[in-house]
């Protein structure tokens, strides 16, 4: 029987581990931008967040070549993205017997 404070670590660190070992996809544009979306959808952020100069200096810093999209593009794509998905729904929906 292992003692509580090591089953403890083996557990934080495997939790951990999902995250650190979690291969990043290759970076595109596209990609960025859609992570960007997701960004701004999961956490509530303003369209207009990307306009921080922070924010953009901070995307800079990661990568150079990054470039932020604008606010009216992540509304358009976020604005797309619902469309897809409520389309989905629909289809599911209509599918359900009964």
């Amino acid at each position: 029987m292992k003692h509580p404070s090591k089953v403890e670590t083996e557990v934080e660190s495997g939790e951990i581990d999902k995250f650190v070992k979690k291969e990043l996809p290759h970076y595109t544009q596209g990609i960025f931008q859609d992570f960007t979306v997701r960004w701004i959808i999961c956490n509530n952020q303003p369209f207009t967040a990307v306009k921080s100069e922070h924010l953009r200096l901070l995307f800079c810093i990661l990568n150079p070549i990054a470039k932020a999209p604008s606010a009216d593009t992540l509304h358009n794509n976020i604005i797309n993205k619902f469309n897809e998905e409520r389309n989905k729904i629909r289809e599911i929906l209509q599918n359900v017997p009964g």
